[in-house]
């Protein structure tokens, strides 16, 4: 009993804490987006006592691979994670072009976009991606201990999932999945040098970050995602101290044994080491081990830095293409640059050529060039539906500077130019995740010709012989690469490079030869294949090469070459004895793979291939458990305390919520229920809100004949607002450009109770006007706001449309605003608002500055009886004023000042130091009375982004406003703010 009570108490005060805390737990958990598929399209389901798959119609054979994929996985002793076990739904999404997964914690599900990247593992996507998001569906289930577990039970999913993590570092998460990816294949993460290159170019350059700073990253100098840190930093645990280090010490922390920094406090008191320790000594073994590599390579590549430009930041080159024989075209993105493509001349000179959509991360991304024209493939949307999406081809005429969209809704990826200029080699990556080879008429985009793939090889970055009348391409398929040279009239292909494990990429066939890109020396080279197959090395670099490119006269070769400050662009001479013949080792060895593999039991894909499982299909209908209940949200954010209940199916169609909220200062209730259903293309929208409003009234009334009494009083109205509604969003974005348009309409029912005695009071303002005779039909005098139920309507309209930002943009360089909406009552009594909002955001001096003006209206009787809520944005350090028209014009110019990079204590790390320097005016005036008022104020924000308690990203700070026309009811002309602009993941 004694246990018991103790164990009472300590939960109870960690209920405390975490409720005192509640507001950075929850910013760790996203939304819920709903209405992301398509209306129409037919699913299919398999369910088992483990796992619901649930997939589109056309898609049985993938769906009962990944079932059967899950129950091996379920079933398996899993001493690095633990045994406990839960099912869990999937969804299969294939109407994207995106490759990604992930698994959530309210409701309890995981989506895979099942569309294969081109530059990948040799392991099958879906198997791969399978893998890794199960692993997170384990490490939720795992995390159901103590504290943590009581809170799901009590209080459901996502105040558990921000409680988990709280407790557990992001890399945690994602290290371990790596690990799981890599061990229980014959590829993963892992064993990809192009993985490891990361950490390598650190250590090679002489940089050391801290833990902190390997934690929280950085947006000024490259550091490894979170995957990389937590892939090493748990694997050098699980090496030195066993593979049920990292299960111990999770159960520990989620279990909060250790109050604030639990994941430390355990790991210490099991290892000796908090996790920066840890991470010293793994860097330091990681170091030795990787020196010793380098020692023993053979030699050094010779070659020329042709990317010369001096970087300020993280910038990459890729894909250099030859125009001539000394000019280069190359793609540029960094930290403070879109993706751009730019010429490169002989010495160095930069020009800007075409600046292109949303293209795939360095490696997926793709150009060719022929005939004055280059082409490429970049993210096309879809009008509705978020999980639809496209990937289309653009092509640029580089003299003209004309650019034309080649393809509508397709999903071509890595095109490439005939030799002539006249066709178009693409990838099609189908909807049930096959690839065909499509050949297309480069002036419409027609298709001309269509490959058969009988043995359902996945097909990556082809390309064209020079001869016209082949092809070369990565092709995969049973955990292996190879370069395979397709005869485009017979349709007959052979192997032009031995089947690996290891990763191939970016061929580019020149002559008889055909360069591209290999992993087989344990890091990414370049190699030349010919056609007797014989295979020569012709670089031997420390981190990688890739994106082989050779001049038109076939005596230089470029690449590009990853550093820490970024990919950059080599170029060396080709001669007919350059580099030396090699042959691929069998199997390529990682240190870490191969150890976590003897944990973990080892590739399990071959067991996969011979089970004879097949699970009965049926169909799944879309509004299966529609009401679900997940999630119960205490609010404790002074002044505020209260709760909602949240619901949302798994199918994300429709989602609701119910709550109450007390406001203590003013001793106020609201309650709140709210429904949204959009599996349909408008998005229907229902609601009811119960609160207690105060509303500022302005009441001219009739004393006698030459007597008008001015009241100015507040209100005190409980509302019971019922909306019903629908809103038809539109997607337009294309190119750099997010582009959306929104409108919606309500109708509301509004049910009053008005507390009469507030008319009366004492202390209410009065002022006596005397006239010469009184006009009783002035529309000065208006009946005060009564008991009673009215009806009213609510129309908007939304449209903004920006240019995307690069990492260190504080705003889009070129972005427009703009938000209209009405509200009236459809009663004979008057009442009505319309507000106007519209904002420009220009490029400032410097690259990462921006200038913006924000403009906004509103105009509403101050005389109406009802008065809508208010939403306008006054001028900053000013209270709220009434008037019948408000205006104000802000303008705003923001820029970077710092990037320290620096630990606070073990509070935060600090990444950016920004400023905005501000200045407002407003005015206001009054229908009745021939004079304006202005409220003006300037001053300046400063703002800071940090990694909190390496938990959260957040972004705040300080305002100082200076008054320069003094502000209504406030005492001086100095105001300062506490900012909070954004707390996320």
């Amino acid at each position: 009993m004694k246990t018991f009570r103790l164990w009472v108490g300590r939960s109870s005060l960690l209920l405390i804490l975490w409720l005192l805390a509640l507001p950075g737990a929850m910013a760790q958990v996203p939304a819920n987006p709903i209405g992301l598929n398509p209306f129409g399209l037919k699913w299919n389901q398999i369910e088992t006592d483990k796992v619901q798959v649930v997939f589109p119609q056309g898609m049985e054979v993938q769906g009962q691979r990944v079932a059967q994929l899950v129950h091996m996985l379920h079933d398996r002793d899993n001493v690095a994670i633990g045994n406990k076990k839960d099912r869990v739904s999937i969804f299969l999404q294939n109407q994207g072009v995106l490759s990604n997964g992930f698994v959530t914690v309210g409701p309890f599900r995981s989506e895979f976009y099942t569309t294969p990247p081109q530059f990948d593992c040799t392991t099958d996507w879906l198997d791969l991606l399978t893998i890794h998001e199960y692993r997170h569906v384990q490490q939720f289930i795992n995390s159901r201990h103590g504290i943590t577990g009581f809170i799901r039970k009590t209080f459901g999913s996502w105040p558990f999932g921000g409680l988990m993590a709280t407790a557990l570092p992001r890399w945690y998460f994602e290290g371990d999945a790596t690990i799981t990816e890599t061990a229980l294949t014959n590829s993963g993460r892992g064993r990809l040098p192009a993985f490891e290159m990361e950490y390598k170019s650190l250590l090679l350059s002489g940089r050391r970050p801290s833990y902190d700073y390997a934690s929280a990253g950085s947006l000024q100098s490259f550091i490894p995602d979170w995957y990389t840190l937590g892939y090493y930093l748990m694997s050098y645990g699980r090496e030195r101290y066993g593979a049920e280090l990292w299960r111990d010490v999770a159960e520990d922390a989620v279990r909060y044994k250790g109050l604030t920094f639990p994941f430390s406090k355990t790991l210490r008191s099991r290892t000796g080491l908090k996790p920066a320790g840890m991470y010293e000594e793994m860097y330091d073994a990681m170091q030795k081990r990787w020196q010793t590599e380098l020692e023993q390579r053979n030699s050094q590549t010779d070659a020329q830095l042709r990317s010369t430009r001096k970087k300020r930041t993280v910038i990459d080159y890729n894909n250099p293409l030859y125009i001539d024989d000394r000019r280069l075209i190359v793609t540029k993105r960094g930290y403070n640059e879109l993706p751009s493509f730019y010429l490169i001349d002989e010495a160095g000179k930069e020009r800007l050529l075409a600046r292109p959509g949303v293209l795939g991360s360095a490696l997926n991304s793709t150009l060719s060039y022929a005939a004055d024209k280059v082409c490429w493939a970049e993210l096309g949307f879809d009008l509705r539906w978020g999980n639809r999406s496209y990937s289309v081809i653009r092509v640029q005429n580089i003299r003209t500077g004309r650019k034309v969209k080649l393809t509508k809704k397709s999903r071509y990826y890595s095109p490439a130019f005939s030799p002539d200029g006249k066709r178009i080699l693409v990838v099609e990556a189908s909807i049930e995740g096959y690839a065909t080879l499509v050949i297309l008429d480069a002036e419409t985009g027609a298709e001309l010709q269509r490959l058969e793939n009988p043995e359902q090889w996945f097909y990556s970055f082809p390309r064209w012989m020079e001869a016209g009348e082949q092809i070369v391409t990565v092709a995969k398929r049973g955990g292996e690469m190879q370069l395979q040279r397709i005869d485009l009239r017979t349709g007959r292909a052979e192997g032009l490079s031995p089947r690996s494990n290891a990763q191939l990429s970016h061929p580019f066939p020149k002559g008889d030869k055909v360069y591209f890109s290999a992993a087989y020396t344990g890091t990414n080279n370049i190699f030349v294949v010919d056609q007797a197959g014989q295979l020569r090395q012709l670089t031997d670099v420390a981190l990688g090469a890739f994106q082989p490119a050779v001049a038109p006269d076939g005596r230089r070769l470029a690449y590009s070459s990853f550093s820490v400050e970024g990919y950059e662009i080599r170029e060396m001479t080709l001669q007919a004895d350059t580099g030396q013949p090699y042959t691929p080792p069998p199997v390529l060895q990682r240190h870490y793979a191969e150890l976590m593999a003897q944990q973990e039991g080892g590739d399990i894909i071959p067991q996969l291939s011979t089970t004879s499982d097949s699970f009965p299909v049926k169909k799944y209908r879309t509004w299966t458990g529609l009401i679900n209940p997940h999630s119960i949200l205490p609010l404790i954010e002074d002044p505020l305390v209260g709760a909602s209940i949240l619901a949302d199916n798994k199918f994300s169609t429709l989602s609701m919520e119910a709550g109450g909220f007390y406001n203590y200062n003013d001793n106020e209730w609201t309650f709140i229920g709210t429904l949204t259903y959009a599996e349909l293309f408008p998005v229907i929208n229902l609601n009811h809100r119960f609160a207690d409003r105060t509303m500022n009234q302005n009441n001219y009334s009739i004393a006698n004949d030459t007597t008008v009494v001015l009241s100015i009083y507040s209100e005190e109205v409980q509302e019971n607002r019922t909306s019903l509604g629908f809103t038809l969003p539109f997607n337009f974005s294309a190119g750099r450009y997010a582009t959306n348009l929104r409108l919606s309409a309500n109708y509301q029912l509004l049910n009053l109770d008005v507390d009469e005695a507030r008319f009366d009071r004492p202390q209410n303002f009065r002022d006596t006007i005397f006239v010469s005779q009184v006009n009783r039909e002035s529309p000065l005098f208006r009946e005060r706001l009564t008991d009673g139920t009215r009806n009213a309507m609510d129309l908007r309209f939304t449209f903004f449309s920006f240019r995307r930002r690069a990492i260190q943009h504080l705003e889009s360089r070129f972005a427009f605003v703009f938000d209209a909406r009405y509200r009236r009552l459809l009663d004979g009594e008057a009442s009505e608002v319309f507000t106007l909002r519209s904002d420009v955001y220009l490029p400032g001096f410097a690259r990462n500055h921006s200038f913006s003006i924000n403009g906004l209206y509103q105009r509403q009787d101050i005389l109406d009886a009802y008065r809508f809520p208010n939403f306008f944005v006054y001028p900053r350090g000013h209270n709220g004023v009434l008037g019948d028209n408000v205006y104000k014009i802000g303008f705003n110019y923001s820029l970077p000042l710092l990037y320290p990079d620096v630990p606070i204590t073990n509070l935060a790390f600090l990444k950016r130091v920004k400023a905005n320097l501000f200045y407002d005016y407003g005015r206001f005036n009054f229908d009745n009375i021939f004079r304006d008022f202005s409220l003006q104020s300037a001053g300046v924000e400063l703002t800071f982004d940090l990694r909190w308690l390496r938990l959260v990203e957040v972004d705040c700070g300080v305002r100082y406003s200076y008054l320069i026309d003094e502000g209504l009811g406030l005492d001086s002309r100095h105001q300062f703010d506490f900012l909070i602009l954004s707390i996320t993941q």
